[in-house]
C-alpha cells in the first residue's frame, strides 16, 4: 500500500513539474535567465524584471505575490506589475498583455528599501496566463545571504518628522532637486505628484488622511528610493 502511496505522489509531482514545464513565460533580470529561480535583494534597489511570452500567440500575463516573509520591522517592497501595490502579504499585482514572441520591459519593477531593517525578507511570485492551463513558473527574492548591513545606504531622501501631524519635509538629495516625489496610500493609489525643484519641501499633513503612506523618488523614469510616511 505504501509503494501505491509513493507512486501516486511521484505522479502527481511529475505532472507539476511538467505542467510548469510548459508554460511558455521567461523571467530574466540584468541579462540573465531568472525563470524558477531565487535571487539576492540589495538594499535601496530598483529591479525591473522582463517578461517574455514565448509563445504562438497574445498573452495576458498575471503576476501574483504568493508568499511574503519580512522581518518585525518591515522594510518597504514596492511591487508593479499593471498596477503598483506596497507589499506586505500574497496579493495578484495585475495583468498584462504581452504579444507572441516579445518581451515587456518596462512593467514589472520591484522597489526595495530596508528602511534600518536588520532581519531577513524574501518574497515569491507565481507568473501565469490568465485562463490558462493552471500551469505557472516562479521568481523569488532573499536578503537573507546578501550582507545587506554591510552595504552602504544613500540617503536619497529623508522625511521629518516622521511620524507627522501638521507637516511634513520631504529632504532630497542636491543632485536630484530638479525631480519627481510620488505619494502612494497603503494599496498603492496615487495620493500625490510633487515636481521637486528645491532640496528642502514642506507639505501640509492636513491634506491626507490619517494612515502609512509611501513616498516615492523618480528620476528620469526611474525609481530610485521609496520610504514609509506615516500620518497621525
Amino acid at each position: 500500500m505504501k509503494n501505491v502511496f509513493y507512486l501516486v505522489l511521484i505522479l502527481i509531482l511529475s505532472n507539476i513539474t511538467t505542467l510548469n514545464a510548459q508554460v511558455p513565460i521567461s523571467l530574466t533580470y540584468g541579462g540573465n535567465d531568472v525563470t524558477n529561480s531565487e535571487i539576492l535583494l540589495e538594499r535601496e534597489v530598483e529591479m525591473h524584471i522582463h517578461v517574455t511570452n514565448n509563445g504562438a500567440s497574445d498573452m495576458d500575463i498575471i503576476v501574483e505575490v504568493t508568499d511574503v516573509n519580512i522581518p518585525s520591522k518591515e522594510p518597504v517592497m514596492l511591487v508593479c506589475w499593471g498596477s503598483c501595490f506596497p507589499v506586505t502579504g500574497p496579493i495578484v499585482l495585475g495583468t498584462v498583455n504581452v504579444k507572441a514572441g516579445e518581451t515587456n520591459t518596462t512593467d514589472f519593477h520591484i522597489t526595495y528599501n530596508s528602511d534600518g531593517n536588520t532581519g531577513p525578507a524574501d518574497i515569491f511570485f507565481h507568473v501565469y496566463e490568465d485562463g490558462g492551463s493552471g500551469g505557472y513558473i516562479t521568481f523569488g527574492l532573499d536578503t537573507e545571504y546578501t550582507g545587506v548591513n554591510d552595504i552602504d545606504k544613500k540617503e536619497y531622501i529623508s522625511i521629518y518628522p516622521n511620524p507627522a501631524t501638521t507637516f511634513f519635509n520631504i529632504k532630497v538629495s542636491e543632485e536630484l532637486s530638479d525631480s519627481k516625489i510620488i505619494i502612494t496610500n497603503i494599496i498603492g493609489k496615487l495620493i500625490k505628484t510633487i515636481n521637486v525643484q528645491r532640496s528642502d519641501n514642506r507639505f501640509s499633513a492636513g491634506e491626507l488622511l490619517k494612515g502609512i503612506y509611501f513616498v516615492s523618488l523618480i528620476k528620469d523614469k526611474k525609481v530610485l528610493t521609496t520610504k514609509k510616511l506615516i500620518v497621525n
